[in-house]
Formats: C-alpha cells, sequence, structure tokens
C-alpha cells in the first residue's frame, strides 16, 4: 500500500463501508505500522488506524466498494452547503467530521442531516409540496425502510384528508418538512 491510495473500512453500525485516502504509512519503533487516513469529507482531519505489520494493514482493509446511504447522504448536504446559512454550514461540516473520525453518526446527528437535506430539497422545489411528493413517487425504489415507513405514513394521512383533491389542507406543522427530508434524501442517492 502507498500514499494517496484508497482504503476502506467497515461502517460501525450498518453494513456500509467508508473508503478513505492514505496520507502516510509509517513503520512505528515496537514494529507497528500507523496509517494515517483521510476522507474528502473533512481533508483536513487525519484518521491514525495501527495494525501490527504491513500485511495486517492490507488485510484490515474492506473489499467491498459501495457507500453507504449515510455517506451518500453526508457527501450531498457537504455538496450543496452553499444554500444552507453560515451555521448550517458549520453543522454540515461538523457532521462530516464526526462521520470521518467515529464511521458512525448518533441518531441526534442524523436527524440533522435529513434536515439539512430537507432544507436543499425544499430550495430545489421551491417550496412545492406537490413536485417533492412527485418526485419521490417516481423514485420510490431508492427510499430506504425507514424513509418508505415515514412516505407511507404520509400518502396515508394526505389521501384522508384530500390533500392532492383541492380539499381543505390540513397537515400538521411536522408533515411537511418530513416530506422534504424525504425528498432530500431521495435527491441524495440520485447524486453521482
Amino acid at each position: 500500500m502507498e500514499n494517496r491510495e484508497f482504503f476502506t473500512l467497515p461502517l460501525e453500525d450498518s453494513e456500509g463501508t467508508i473508503t478513505y485516502i492514505i496520507n502516510e504509512i509509517q513503520d512505528m519503533p515496537d514494529r507497528t505500522v500507523r496509517a494515517l487516513l483521510f476522507h474528502p469529507l473533512a481533508p483536513k482531519v487525519l484518521v491514525p488506524f495501527l495494525a501490527k505489520s504491513r500485511e495486517d494493514l492490507l488485510a484490515a482493509q474492506t473489499q467491498t466498494q459501495g457507500k453507504s446511504n449515510l455517506q451518500k447522504t453526508l457527501e450531498y448536504a457537504n455538496k450543496k452547503k452553499d444554500l444552507l446559512e453560515f451555521l448550517l454550514r458549520t453543522d454540515v461540516e461538523s457532521l462530516c467530521m464526526s462521520f470521518v473520525v467515529y464511521r458512525l453518526l448518533t441518531p441526534r446527528q442524523k436527524k440533522r442531516l435529513s434536515g439539512f437535506v430537507g432544507i436543499v430539497s425544499s430550495i430545489y422545489f421551491h417550496s412545492d409540496l406537490r413536485l417533492a411528493v412527485r418526485f419521490v413517487e417516481e423514485n420510490y425504489a431508492l427510499l430506504d425502510d425507514f424513509n418508505k415507513a415515514w412516505f407511507d405514513s404520509f400518502m396515508k394521512v394526505t389521501k384522508q384528508t384530500g390533500f392532492f383533491s383541492g380539499l381543505p389542507k390540513q397537515l400538521s406543522p411536522k408533515q411537511r418538512p418530513v416530506m422534504f427530508n424525504i425528498a432530500g434524501f431521495v435527491l441524495s442517492q440520485l447524486e453521482p
């Protein structure tokens, strides 16, 4: 393994992986090997990875190269952070750093990330909920189990209230942002 090569590790809380780039490999005095890794989401943060030998370092690398939904969503939020106000931009950057270092996000951090991509999707769809719903319906297969459950629940409620048939629009204050969060998730999965 050499500098600037990719190094893939499993995520802590899911089946996905995260791919780092090797910044430097150091042979330590106690015959162990330390690799300093960085990730494009937080290029200034070096993450140490220790192995007993170079062979163990090579063996530690996961062979699957698929990105997790979480990593795709973080990358999307990081690309689109210029659409957010300053404090939200710094929140996105801190989530990226946390993910790079710990290879997981807490449920509260995931909720914040969902809110960020929801704001971006609200801008993308010009705050038109009907466009967002149609977009999610067209890309329903991209939803994970969590977002499918929320979307199905939303559609059940909107059919009962007649939201799309011209009847009075009775949405709870939380339903509108949740729908944009789901649309933001779909947008992040479609991003190359």
